[in-house]
């Protein structure tokens, strides 16, 4: 397992996964997808696990997305191409899981919230946002196009040419269940999983 991205369990069911990798905003690594994704169908057959936590380390934000690096090198060589490839399989088919996920799911989107990071959590039963959210899907600024949905979601919210803030985000349900806690910046772990329980 990727020590990028952490995993634990509670005796009252809920299960956590901890995007760990604070000091580049838990951008994702093909083995943090692995790693998920491996993570997710274990715990889907596992009766004693009730509800699902997704969060990230550090103060600045959920997630910024892919690793940008790998991707930039992807255009140095086939097999770097392959690897880019091998990248957004992963990621897609992780993106797939969490949205047929056979439990309920809560995304925690504090800070920044970008490109993969969105693709990851969309699909989740419930998201969490707060008055720090910032939700962008940077890509569209270097002509790549949007992927998991992301064409159909973002027009059907304010028209913003800049990130979304938490209380715009909400807009942006498409059936799924948002909770906007308002005058509340940060979660301690006690109260994300208070909110978790209350969502579910």
């Amino acid at each position: 397992m990727s020590e990028n991205v952490l995993f634990s369990t509670h005796p009252n069911g809920l299960a956590k996964v901890t995007l760990n990798r604070p000091k580049a905003i838990n951008a994702l690594s093909v083995d943090m997808l692995l790693a998920i994704k491996q993570k997710l169908t274990e715990w889907e057959q596992d009766d004693t696990i009730k509800v699902i936590l997704i969060t990230g380390a550090g103060s600045k934000g959920f997630c910024a997305g892919g690793d940008i690096k790998a991707l930039y090198e992807a255009r140095a060589s086939d097999t770097e191409l392959e690897k880019a490839d091998h990248f957004f399989e992963e990621e897609y088919e992780t993106d797939w899981l969490v949205y047929r996920f056979g439990k309920p799911m809560i995304a925690l989107l504090d800070g920044i919230v970008m490109g993969g990071g969105i693709g990851l959590t969309y699909g989740a039963s419930h998201r969490i946002v707060t008055e720090r959210t910032k939700w962008a899907m940077p890509e569209m600024n270097i002509g790549f196009f949007f992927f998991v949905g992301a064409a159909l979601f973002f027009q059907q919210g304010p028209r913003r040419d800049r990130p979304l803030p938490g209380a715009d985000r909400i807009y942006h349900r498409s059936g799924r269940r948002d909770r906007y806690p308002r005058g509340r910046s940060l979660f301690t772990e006690q109260q994300a999983r208070r909110q978790a329980l209350r969502c579910c």
